[in-house]
């Protein structure tokens, strides 16, 4: 049996980002529940050696794209983090300090 994603992850990402996304968002993104079911399948069958060509390739984009998302989420909280604390250089410019 061959699995055909609705939709593949770099066409989640990629949507996902071209709806402009808040910091908060871009923070707590997650992939559809599919998606993530396909991964930790394949991950799983991946250990003992049984995929294919193309299920080796899709696990390959799942992780270099879950990779992407993981270096997205952990900058836009360091970017939301330093725009919104008190102790930031631009809050202290907005006071007029």
């Amino acid at each position: 049996m061959t699995y055909t994603p609705s939709l593949t992850v770099t066409e989640v990402i990629s949507d996902f980002l071209v709806s402009g996304p808040s910091l908060k968002e871009i923070a707590t993104f997650r992939l559809p529940e599919a998606l993530e079911h396909r991964a930790l399948d394949l991950l799983a069958r991946q250990k003992s050696s049984v995929l294919t060509a193309e299920e080796a390739d899709e696990i390959n984009d799942l992780l270099r794209m879950g990779h992407f998302i993981n270096v997205l989420r952990l900058k836009s909280v360091s970017a939301k983090s330093f725009i919104l604390t008190p102790q930031s250089p631009l809050h202290d410019m907005e006071r007029g300090s």
